[in-house]
Order: C-alpha cells, then sequence, then structure tokens
C-alpha cells in the first residue's frame, strides 16, 4: 500500500496481537515513506532471535499508538501468550464464529515469497485477522478493565498497564 493509504489507516480504531513491537513500526515507517526495500530490512531484524521472544525492532516511539489497542498487551498474565498459543486455548465457539484454524506460515519472514505464493501468504494474514478478532471477544474482561484504567488515569487504551497504574497510583493520588 501506498503512505497516504497506511496514513488512512492510521485513523482507525485498529486492534492487532503483539501489534506495538512489528506491525505498528512497520506500517509507520511506510506511512514516513519507506520503501519495500527498507521494509524488507526492518521485517528482517524483527525476527523472534533464537527463540528468546526478544524483538529486535528499533523502538520507534510514535509508531506504538499506530493501533487503538493491542490484544497481547491489555491481556492478563494468565492470556499473555502468542495468537498461535491462544488459538489453542480459545473455545471452539470462537473458532466456528469467527472461522479461524490454526495454521503456521512455512516461509523464512528474511527471505523474498515467489509472487505465485502470495495468494498463500494472503491467506495466512486473513486467517491470523479472524483469530484476532476472537482473541479480542475472548479476552474481553481483560479490554474493560483496560478501558476503566484508561478512564481513570486519563490516558489511552494503547497505554501499558504499568503506565496506567502509575500514574493513578503515583499522580491522582
Amino acid at each position: 500500500p501506498t503512505p497516504q493509504q497506511i496514513e488512512f489507516l492510521s485513523k482507525l480504531k485498529l486492534i492487532g496481537h503483539n501489534c506495538k513491537r512489528y506491525d505498528n513500526p512497520m506500517c509507520y515507517a511506510r506511512m514516513m515513506g519507506w520503501n519495500e526495500e527498507q521494509l524488507f530490512n526492518l521485517s528482517s531484524k524483527s525476527l523472534i532471535s533464537n527463540g528468546t521472544n526478544r524483538y529486535a525492532v528499533p523502538f520507534m516511539k510514535d509508531s506504538e499508538n499506530f493501533s487503538y489497542a493491542d490484544t497481547y498487551d491489555y491481556a492478563s498474565a494468565a492470556n499473555k501468550m502468542s495468537l498461535k498459543k491462544l488459538e489453542y486455548k480459545m473455545p471452539a465457539e470462537l473458532k466456528e464464529k469467527y472461522n479461524y484454524t490454526h495454521s503456521e506460515n512455512e516461509w523464512p519472514w528474511d527471505q523474498s515469497v515467489p509472487k505465485e505464493k502470495w495468494p498463500e501468504i494472503a491467506a495466512y494474514c486473513k486467517n491470523d485477522v479472524r483469530a484476532t478478532r476472537a482473541a479480542h471477544h475472548y479476552l474481553e474482561p481483560d479490554w474493560i478493565a483496560r478501558q476503566i484504567l484508561a478512564v481513570i488515569a486519563g490516558m489511552k487504551v494503547n497505554d501499558s498497564t504499568n503506565s496506567l497504574t502509575t500514574r493513578i497510583i503515583f499522580v491522582l493520588n
């Protein structure tokens, strides 16, 4: 998509899963005019290193609020897991209602995908969107708690629980 199309998306209330550290910087960089090669290099640096779940994305403070909310971020400790793990945990009714299936992407994220395989990648991404919608509904109690904290703190729902509670405890008291 063009930077202008991404800018249009930035005005919507987007909710993703673990998007603050990957999707948001990628979208923000494109909105700022980064080309495909620069985005590819950014994405390649964003891979989970050696299974340690540490992202290597350069921190872009301005990109953090590209999304309205991040389901991973507002999930309670018992639900703070990858979308793929959450897919297994969510009840079958949500799987049926949102029509997602557990699937893994076999293509390395740091290599180009042949053009004829793009529909396969698109289907994988669409499935993740459906699973994220299900996760948002599954995590509704956590979402409600986050909204309440944001109102009390006078901050955004996309601010971290730590930021919200810190403001409530130390600034508002």
